[in-house]
């Protein structure tokens, strides 16, 4: 099934499940079951093989029990991929006496919402929160459940916001959405580990079980695409039941522009330390200031129409944010200006909600994050010294005399890294101007240029696709 195939399956299915949600709901339950019915169906095959074997071997041949090995072989592998392990979310646990008021307006939401017992709050480093649910013994004694919070993201939005948020999971839990989540999760799983292990041991069965999956994988996906898009309604509406309508709608919009500030800017910024600095740094400590200003970025006005204007990314089963703001029955306009207007005067909800806890567990961030990069740091910053030592050679070889395209190409790229932009600008137009066709130097100046808002940096990108098709996705 092509992409396209599968967006159009996609659009002719979510009328029908808009329509009638339940009966929608009960043909994907039984779509879902088909996959272990051919497995089971399978299983029954391979035992009968089996008895036939045996009772051959008894009339006749003893040689004919050597079609166990491979009949016993596929049906090991089927078993096992019957097993999905899933490990429990990573985090630092917080127990109610840490953070007594965090956990109050938990219990306070999941009243709100009729959600069911969390069994663990967990703190991390993402801009994120969300509830993972892990079966306990394969989902015979029922659930473990995890409500992760990201504390960026608590650093990022005001009280009321992140109160809209953690209403979102829990609204999750409250319609079962997660354990319906963790049963596709493991329909999916269940077919890659069997394919995965038939073709590594190059298994006769392989073909017989890729046809079925190439059919029936993207098929299962699409139909449960419009459930779980209908699950991010449901659960937005119980974020504004327990936040408000607002709240729910301006915390999308902040937490765009947080993750924008995060991804291209912050960590950008701190990673490109490790050039000019041995020892590791502690990202998480001046986190909290940044993130609290970043809604009076000067490219947040920018960042919020491209968040409000973006179209759906294939797969993706959460709605843009525009759709869920129009849900909510709210302005997108309106909610933009709501979300640029709550300035950094505001309290955070990591300062109302952990008080004195936030500075440990920044501080525990600070030291998992260290240990994670500390050896990847080092390398990174030994190579640097490397480089720039190259670049100091060639400097001084362009001094002397005029260097090969290769070397001049070379300086250009290593000025742009280790010095600035600008100073890059004139070395890569001295390698055009020697090879026009130059891929590499005609990309990287149309994106210098481009950063600087100069339009002339189309032309280079032009340039670069013309001579390199595989530069096409990246310009």
């Amino acid at each position: 099934m092509t992409e396209e195939q599968w967006g159009q399956l996609v659009r002719r299915l979510e009328p029908r499940a808009r329509a009638n949600p339940k009966a929608y709901g009960r043909k994907g339950a039984l779509l879902g079951a088909l996959g272990y019915v051919f497995l089971g169906v399978t299983l029954l095959v391979l035992g009968g093989l089996t008895a036939l074997v045996i009772w051959g071997a008894l009339s006749g041949p003893a040689v004919l029990l050597k079609f166990l090995i491979p009949i016993g072989a596929i049906a090991l592998i089927i078993l096992r991929s019957l097993v999905v392990k899933m490990d429990p979310p990573d985090g630092i646990s917080l127990r109610p006496e840490q953070a007594p008021d965090l956990f109050r307006m938990i219990d306070e939401v999941n009243e709100l919402v009729h959600g069911p017992r969390i069994h663990d709050t967990l703190v991390n480093g993402e801009l994120n929160a969300g509830v993972v649910q892990i079966p306990r013994r394969g989902g015979i004694f029922g659930q473990r459940n995890y409500l992760v919070l990201g504390l960026p993201y608590m650093q990022a939005l005001s009280p009321d916001e992140f109160r809209a948020v953690v209403a979102h999971e829990l609204g999750h839990l409250s319609k079962d959405h997660g354990r319906f989540g963790t049963w596709v999760y493991r329909i999916q799983m269940t077919w890659w580990q069997l394919l995965n292990a038939l073709e590594a041991r190059r298994h006769w069965g392989s073909g017989i079980f890729r046809r079925f999956f190439r059919w029936y994988a993207p098929y299962f996906e699409a139909y449960s695409y419009p459930l779980r898009r209908a699950h991010e309604f449901e659960a937005d509406e119980a974020a504004a039941h327990a936040a408000g309508p607002r709240a729910a709608a301006t915390c999308l919009l902040v937490g765009a522009v947080a993750g924008r500030y995060l991804d291209g800017e912050y960590w950008p910024e701190v990673y490109r330390r490790a050039d000019h600095e041995p020892g590791t740094p502690t990202p998480f400590t001046p986190l909290r200031e940044h993130l609290a200003g970043a809604r009076s970025h000067a490219s947040a006005a920018t960042w919020l129409l491209q968040e409000l204007t973006r179209d759906p990314a294939p797969h993706d089963t959460h709605p843009t944010t525009a759709e869920r703001i129009r849900h909510l029955g709210l302005d997108p306009e309106e909610v933009v200006r709501a979300a640029s207007s709550n300035g950094t005067s505001v309290q955070t909800a990591a300062q109302v909600f952990l008080g004195p806890a936030e500075g440990p567990l920044v501080e525990e961030l600070d030291r998992m994050w260290r240990r994670s990069v500390d050896e990847a740091w080092q390398e990174r910053h030994r190579e640097a010294q490397r480089m720039k030592a190259r670049l100091t050679e060639l400097d001084e070889e362009a001094g002397r005399t005029q260097l090969a395209l290769d070397q001049a190409r070379e300086r250009a790229d290593l000025t742009a890294t280790f010095r600035t932009p600008d100073e890059a600008v004139p070395l890569y137009r001295e390698v055009l101007e020697r090879e026009p066709n130059d891929a590499g130097a005609s990309f990287s100046l149309g994106q210098i240029l481009l950063g600087r808002g100069d339009d002339e940096g189309l032309v280079h990108l032009d340039r670069a696709m013309e001579a390199e098709p595989d530069s096409v996705f990246a310009a």
